[in-house]
């Protein structure tokens, strides 16, 4: 045990997390992959269904996956 309150733990160890996570490569990284930098017009848009959470029209197994956690989630809501 230590003399500091959960809070100030917890607090302490998102903010080294953070830290470590937000670095200049790992950033500019990101932008790459997301087609932010350099911009690719035609990239993005390609990626704009993944992102929205649109399936393919003939991917119903996704849709039924997706419905039944929508259905988990709205029931468990009420």
């Amino acid at each position: 045990m230590t003399e500091t309150s959960a809070r100030n733990t917890l607090l302490e160890s998102a903010y080294v997390a953070e830290q470590g996570a937000l670095t200049p490569s790992n950033i500019i990284g990101a932008f790459g992959r997301c087609v932010l930098w350099p911009f690719d017009p035609a990239a993005m848009q390609a990626r704009v269904p993944a992102n929205v959470g649109i399936v393919p029209a003939c991917d119903t197994t996704v849709r039924q996956e997706a419905r039944a956690a929508a259905a988990g989630v709205l029931q468990e809501a009420q």
